[in-house]
């Protein structure tokens, strides 16, 4: 591997924690509508408690599976998952799990970005919702062909711009949002303020990790070609869970000054800038574009993991006789137009109904059931004599 290739700690490092990041920032973060009904609906320990305990969690898992990457180099996420399981009956079973879920998860994501994206250009530009949504796909479509380089520096450039403008917007309406988010968590409201058991609610948040790791599937191809020390897997992890626990935790105190009527807000930032904050048009325009491109970032990651790994797939089959760049085209347009069709049903109900079932269901299997496989893997592997000698570099 080139010098070039392997590159320095802090560069290859933060760029995997700016790739994960900005997977995460689309109608979750950019937009708000995501952490209002995972977290705020739950009550006061959804203002900080909640958000920071996810991104605990999230940096041991990170940690652990940016470890993995480096260490046995998967393609993609459907080699990594066969990585992972050596006997055969739970590698397939597990495998198809993680492709039909990598799809729903897709569908879901993409189609809230496209959502999204086209109700915040209607409200601030007065663009027709269809026109922005057909355009917005369209974008998408050709950013993703470009290929994990072009996801990569995409991601790096949107996490910084994303960053300043909500260190920004927090810091022009910390001063008006406190009061309100003050009273709101010394109100000690509970789940059941939102009917929600407590125990659900519990559940709701943790399964949030999910969201927080969602770009996952992007950076195994990233990592097979430029990740080499462990000192690159801890920033990564690290950078991953304080960009993105730290970030979230700073939308949910403007937020929660405008609970509860926020919660019935497409664009719930865009709401806040405007209700409760009262920035000038220029910072709403500002928002409006550094958004969009935030889930234009977190629609082509998220498409282009899915579509590397079934254009391989079709590679070796229906279209073998067909460039890695036609069948990427291929997925990447048929996804897209499911999405498009998805997105009709509005970013609120994608966000409380899709999403929530989605992370429900698949935290458990993808996540946490990692925690246990993956070191019983390694475990194994180093017992037989089979552990990569890469992971002692």
């Amino acid at each position: 591997m080139s010098e070039k290739k392997q590159g320095g700690t802090l560069a290859v490092g933060c760029t995997i924690g700016a790739l994960m990041f900005s997977s995460y920032v689309g109608p979750g973060f950019a937009a708000g509508t995501q952490t209002v009904s995972y977290f705020l609906t739950k009550g006061w320990v959804g203002v900080l408690v909640a958000p920071i305990l996810v991104a605990v969690l999230t940096f041991f898992w990170c940690w652990m599976t940016f470890e993995f990457n480096r260490i046995y180099r998967p393609g993609d996420f459907r080699e990594q998952s066969d990585m992972i399981y050596k006997n055969p009956v739970a590698r397939q079973a597990l495998g198809i799990f993680k492709d039909v879920f990598s799809i729903v998860q897709i569908l879901l994501v993409v189609s809230g970005m496209i959502s999204a994206a086209a109700t915040i250009m209607e409200q601030m530009l007065g663009l027709p919702n269809i026109a922005g949504t057909i355009i917005f796909a369209i974008v998408m479509i050709a950013l993703t062909l470009k290929g994990a380089d072009l996801v990569s520096k995409l991601g790096n450039v949107l996490t910084i711009l994303i960053i300043a403008i909500v260190i920004f917007i927090f810091s022009i309406g910390i001063g008006k949002c406190w009061p309100g988010a003050s009273e709101f968590m010394a109100e000690k409201t509970t789940p059941k303020d939102y009917g929600f058991s407590t125990g659900y609610a519990w559940v709701i948040m943790m399964s949030v990790v999910i969201l927080y790791t969602c770009g996952a599937n992007a950076t195994v191809p990233y990592c097979k070609d430029h990740l080499t020390t462990k000192k690159q897997s801890l920033v990564g992890a690290l950078l991953t869970a304080i960009l993105c626990g730290g970030g979230t935790a700073m939308c949910t105190v403007l937020f929660a000054a405008g609970m509860p009527e926020i919660t019935k807000q497409p664009i719930p930032m865009l709401w806040t800038m405007q209700k409760t904050i009262g920035a000038g048009s220029w910072a709403q325009y500002i928002y409006t574009v550094i958004a969009i491109a935030a889930m234009l970032s977190t629609g082509v990651a998220m498409l282009f993991g899915v579509s590397e790994r079934f254009q391989i797939a079709l590679g070796k089959n229906a279209m073998k006789n067909q460039s890695p760049e036609v069948r990427r085209a291929v997925v990447g347009i048929v996804i897209t137009l499911v999405a498009v069709a998805l997105s009709r049903f509005g970013i609120l109900a994608i966000i409380s109904k899709g999403y929530t079932l989605f992370t429900l269901i698949s935290a458990p299997v993808l996540i946490y059931l990692l925690f246990i496989t993956v070191p019983m893997r390694i475990h194994r592997d180093k017992a037989d004599g089979t552990y990569p000698k890469a992971a002692e570099e």
